[in-house]
């Protein structure tokens, strides 16, 4: 029944029941943590029984005259991503939705950016772009503020040149930063970084900290700064 679905679950019924192109809208408007929440039981469930679309939609005081609602799984989540991000940021959305995760990685995203920014300053430029492609874009930004100018030019070239990087290396990462917490308190090469990246981090940051990073980046490669700020105002 749908009182038993999760808030996540009965948004994914919905979405389906009003069609790809609302739902493209809608998907839209949401943040990126959302998307993947969504997109993750989307991209797992088989069927929802009319019933149960029934309920969900009462619950939003509308009606619905579409049989038994039946999604259709990687394909139908790729289509309304696509419709809502572009194909690009579909498939890249898709790949987070799907890809192995990498403990220690993820688990920055929970770490104040002040803290991620003490634990990774003597890290190589390398290393500290790796960790900023697998955080959320505004803690991302953060951590970038509070790095020297140099290093942050340095790092925001290595993410934005940044392409597929093998399991062993992702996973030698992880697990030194799963260590280092704890001391504090697949087969294929995984998409990470990428001129995307770092344009959903700079669109976080103040105007004269994006300028700075900008400049220092057109002078070295002006066509890579011609697509970072392409990619920055897609919306």
């Amino acid at each position: 029944m749908a009182t038993q679905l999760s808030g996540e679950q009965k948004a994914a019924i919905l979405l389906k029941a009003i069609g790809e192109d609302a739902a493209a809208l809608v998907m839209k408007s949401l943040d990126p943590k959302e998307i993947r929440r969504l997109g993750a039981f989307m991209n797992a469930t088989a069927n929802i029984t009319r019933e149960e679309e029934s309920i969900v939609i009462d619950e939003f005081e509308k009606a619905s005259a579409s049989g038994d609602v039946t999604f259709h799984g990687r394909e139908y989540i790729k289509t309304v991503l696509s419709k809502a991000l572009g194909p690009e940021k579909a498939n890249r959305m898709l790949e987070s939705m799907t890809s192995k995760v990498y403990p220690g990685l993820d688990a920055m995203k929970w770490v104040d950016a002040k803290a991620v920014s003490q634990m990774i300053k003597t890290e190589h430029p390398q290393t500290i772009s790796v960790i900023l492609a697998h955080m959320d874009p505004d803690q991302a930004g953060v951590v970038m503020a509070d790095m020297p100018e140099a290093l942050r030019v340095d790092v925001a070239l290595r993410l934005a040149t940044m392409e597929d990087l093998q399991p062993s290396v992702l996973e030698e990462l992880s697990d030194a930063l799963q260590s280092s917490l704890v001391a504090s308190t697949g087969t294929r090469a995984t998409s990470v970084g990428g001129a995307e990246a770092i344009a959903d981090i700079l669109t976080t940051l103040d105007k004269a900290t994006e300028g700075g990073i900008m400049s220092k980046i057109a002078e070295r490669d002006q066509q890579l700064a011609d697509t970072i700020r392409g990619l920055m105002f897609v919306f």
